[in-house]
């Protein structure tokens, strides 16, 4: 049953990380179901977070979650890489490397789009199979097919005016995520069916024409979720079609 109002959780959030935070709180939400959604809809966009909230965002997903920090992986080392296989529709957040003596290929992670695992598995075994969505903090440099498989969120730093406002609501947020569990969890995951329905709306953002068909259906992907988010949370209307204005400027930028 929808809810009659946002709730004061949500309500935070949005004062804090604004329209842009509610599209990563779309994707975060898409995570959650993302073999499902690879299942019906043969991929699911990486997210690439950089900007001034970043380090503040972070937190605050992860305890939507029930998570202190969730998997967070140094994309220093390939080695580490090798944990994400355990991930199962969940996200997976790499930092960007700060060493430059230990390059990182990142064309490496192309197959984790599609769903398919980046190691071998050993002979007789069932082949590896990545069920879990990738993020990554920062701007590395990629190649045009691996950015192809992105979609980019570039987070503002406030005006000195809001700055305050989005502070304290950054403050009370996470004391409310520490004293209260928020059911973001249970909702979402509880929620495959209506997921189902509503992410049948992806082809009707899809938006034509458009040079790269990919990055299309990456952003068809985002408003379809940020309808999900709206339809189990209620999102109020300014702060809904902000967000959406959002994610069409992000794939016009990369036409």
């Amino acid at each position: 049953m929808r809810i009659n109002e946002t709730p004061k959780w949500l309500s935070l959030f949005i004062t804090a990380f604004g329209p842009k935070g509610l599209v990563v709180l779309a994707w975060w939400l898409g995570a959650l179901h993302a073999d499902r959604i690879r299942a019906r809809q043969h991929s699911y966009p990486f997210l690439e977070v950089v900007g001034f909230q970043r380090p503040s965002l972070l937190p605050v997903l992860w305890k939507l979650i029930g998570s202190d920090q969730g998997e967070y992986i140094n994309g220093s080392s390939f080695a580490e890489l090798r944990r994400i296989n355990g991930t199962v529709n969940g996200p997976v957040v790499i930092d960007e490397p700060s060493r430059a003596d230990r390059p990182f290929d990142w064309d490496a992670l192309k197959p984790l789009y599609n769903g398919e695992g980046i190691f071998r598995a050993k002979p007789g075994n069932e082949p590896f199979k990545f069920r879990g969505a990738l993020m990554i903090l920062g701007n590395p440099p990629m190649s045009e097919a691996m950015c192809s498989r992105f979609v980019i969120v570039e987070l503002d730093e406030p005006q000195r005016s809001e700055a305050a406002n989005q502070t304290q609501a950054l403050r009370d947020l996470l004391d409310l995520l520490s004293v209260d569990g928020i059911n973001f969890y249970d909702t979402v995951k509880a929620a495959g069916d209506r997921l189902d329905g509503l992410l049948q709306h992806t082809t009707a953002y899809f938006v034509q024409p458009h040079n790269n068909k990919r990055a299309a259906l990456n952003h068809a992907h985002l408003h379809a979720l940020l309808g999900v988010l709206d339809d189990l949370f209620l999102l109020p209307t300014e702060a809904r079609e902000d967000a959406h204005i959002e994610v069409a400027a992000m794939a016009l930028a990369i036409e």
